[in-house]
């Protein structure tokens, strides 16, 4: 393990499956290890109230959100063993996590995935990429999946 960093973090926003956010782990990690500082992975989520047990579904949904994170530290740790990543989970919306988690950490970017729907698309259904860009006081680098039109 490297030096403990001194630089502002890098926020990572994740929270789809691995194998389409693997470029952007990447180029996340990529970015903090240019600016030697720490990697933030963020996880959000906000169950689901509807149907069942709350406390059930509440917890389904943190079980898997922690899920979603280890994978995404378990990748970077594997392509980018130098950096300090740390794992961040957050029960509340993912744009509202990630916002949360850079202005209270001091972030000098945000790294978030985007899947190739456009910009009224993204507006409309609420898209965590299309908020971020458009809310974040720190500069955001969008990262196209790899099959993005």
């Amino acid at each position: 393990m490297s030096a403990e960093p001194t630089s502002a973090p890098v926020v990572c926003a994740h929270g789809g499956d691995l194998s389409e956010s693997v470029p952007t782990l990447h180029a996340a990690a990529a970015v903090a290890a240019a600016f030697a500082a720490p990697l933030l992975v963020v996880v959000g989520y906000d169950p689901p109230l509807i149907g069942g047990e709350v406390g059930d579904l509440r917890r389904a949904a943190g079980d898997l959100a922690q899920q979603l994170l280890d994978e995404a530290v378990a990748e970077i740790a594997r392509v980018a063993p130098d950096v300090t990543v740390e794992p961040i989970l957050v029960e509340d919306r993912p744009t509202e996590s990630v916002l949360f988690v850079a202005e209270q950490r001091g972030a000098r970017m945000i790294v978030v995935g985007h899947g190739g729907e456009g910009p009224v698309r993204g507006a409309l259904l609420g898209s965590v990429t299309y908020n971020l860009v458009h809310r974040s006081p720190v500069p955001v680098l969008v990262v196209p999946s790899p099959d993005a039109d």
